[in-house]
């Protein structure tokens, strides 16, 4: 995607620039786990080094956040599958990759990064005219396709959250003969938590008082997206075990769909239908 000899990230700060502009690019514009962590990255932004940009697939409620930092929001449709190749698909690509470069280069981009590798491969011809450097954020080990697989490793970085992630992305398989494997091109990157966002007793008694949950029962919550990968089923079906000996215990699943793909529907609505069936539903 770069020259590496021209472009390793020693040289940039080498630059005449004081500022570098960072884009930033997030594949929803929603605010889910990957979205709270970017706010968190440039809430924390050495602004006098770093000038943040940010490209949506589309206005949301991240915009409304990002806005209130300071930071310039953009717009481009890219969330569209590459893996039907048409008349249309292809027009589509060329103008969005055409319209991608002209703004990266309107705003004086340095770094792109990528707090999400899903649809990044919808940039791979405007990433190779542009020569930048490259960082992905690795923050899951689904919905990576081999294409996107190669694609990311030829970047200049990517940043896994947990050994997990970079063991799994690194995995042996059939097409890893295609993938550009250097030692130092993943690097693990635990995200950073704000531990003031948590205090646990700021909200006890309102919060059981709305679920009419005794002050004396033993609660448990799960929050996160409604998504088979979370594990929302995996709660019910302990729920139904420990509730045989601690009938006194309470649980909380709270989140949203990522979206109402049948498969998300699906499945919350199965969520329903085991905690009738385990006798769950007090």
């Amino acid at each position: 995607l770069y020259d590496r000899k021209k472009f390793h990230y020693w040289q940039l700060e080498a630059r005449n620039k004081k500022v570098k502009n960072v884009l930033y690019l997030n594949s929803s514009s929603v605010i889910y786990g990957a979205e709270t962590r970017l706010l968190d990255i440039i809430k924390n932004l050495d602004r006098s080094k770093f000038h943040p940009f940010v490209l949506l697939p589309h206005p949301g409620p991240l915009d409304d956040k990002l806005k209130k930092l300071g930071v310039t929001t953009m717009h481009l449709e890219y969330g569209f599958p590459l893996n039907k190749i048409n008349k249309e698909n292809t027009i589509r690509f060329l103008r969005l990759n055409k319209e991608f470069v002209q703004m990266v280069r309107r705003h004086d981009i340095d770094l792109i990064h990528a707090n999400l590798h899903i649809n990044m491969c919808n940039f791979w011809l405007g990433l190779l005219l542009l020569r930048l450097p490259v960082i992905v954020h690795m923050r899951s080990h689904f919905w990576i396709s081999p294409f996107e697989r190669c694609f990311i490793s030829r970047t200049f970085k990517a940043i896994c959250i947990s050994r997990f992630v970079e063991r799994e992305f690194l995995k042996k398989r059939r097409f890893n003969s295609l993938m550009d494997r250097r030692p130092e091109q993943t690097t693990i990157l635990h995200d950073g938590i704000d531990i003031n966002h948590f205090n646990p007793y700021s909200n006890r008694a309102r919060i059981r008082k709305a679920l009419n949950i005794r002050p004396d029962d033993f609660l448990v919550g799960i929050i996160g997206a409604v998504d088979k990968i979370k594990g929302q089923d995996l709660l019910i079906r302990a729920a139904r075990i420990v509730n045989q000996k601690h009938p006194r215990a309470k649980y909380v699943i709270v989140g949203d769909l990522y979206h109402n793909a049948k498969c998300n529907t699906d499945y919350r609505d199965g969520l329903f239908k085991m905690v009738e069936e385990f006798g769950l539903k007090d």
